[in-house]
């Protein structure tokens, strides 16, 4: 894979750097990464390589905002862990959200913290955010542990209904139809994120 160059990189840390833009590479990948079920059990199931693709280009679309949900490479070899960055949900339009989905093989190693307490560190230093949210499925206690890493606190539990995928190699009819799905909502301050 291409090393990003300085401009390619909107967030680094020690270990990953988060790259402005969807390579190609980065697409192949994480389509590999989004058809794994183990990894989308919290987040609608498996998709196809079109769905891959829109989520990509949906989180590329932020990048003049300074937002974005991006790719994320391993520094020391340029192989795409997953992804992170910052958005603004649908579900909480008046808020932004930070968001982190990474491969299987990237699990158990803290990237997912890494990369998330960059974004927060960009988000308050840098954008002038005053708060950041993430929006968490109840059962999906691994993302939790993230938030609550961070210095999240639960803010509130809600119920919303998602979007059906459009394409996916391993949908069933019931996962082709929207549903409602338990979140929890957790949130951070710029004031609580100084004084940790």
């Amino acid at each position: 894979m291409s090393e990003p160059g300085p401009d390619d990189v909107v967030v680094r840390t020690e270990r990953l750097d988060v790259v402005g833009h969807w390579a190609p590479e980065h697409l192949d990948a994480f389509a590999v990464l989004n058809a794994d079920p183990e990894v989308m059990t919290f987040l609608g199931g498996p998709v196809g390589r079109e769905d891959s693709d829109a989520f990509a280009a949906y989180g590329q679309r932020w990048v003049a905002e300074g937002l974005g949900l991006l790719p994320v490479v391993r520094r020391d070899d340029g192989v795409l862990v997953g992804m992170c960055g910052m958005h603004r949900h649908r579900w909480c339009p008046d808020d932004v959200e930070v968001g982190w989905r990474f491969a299987r093989h990237a699990w158990g190693h803290g990237y997912a913290t890494e990369a998330a307490a960059a974004w927060l560190g960009r988000g308050f230093a840098e954008l002038g955010l005053t708060g950041v949210i993430s929006i968490i499925d109840l059962g999906n206690v691994a993302s939790v542990a993230v938030a609550r890493r961070l210095g999240m606190g639960l803010d509130h539990v809600a119920t919303h209904t998602t979007s059906p995928h459009r394409t996916s190699p391993h949908m069933t009819s019931a996962q082709a139809l929207s549903r409602e799905v338990e979140v929890a909502v957790y949130r951070t301050s710029a004031r609580a994120w100084r004084n940790r």
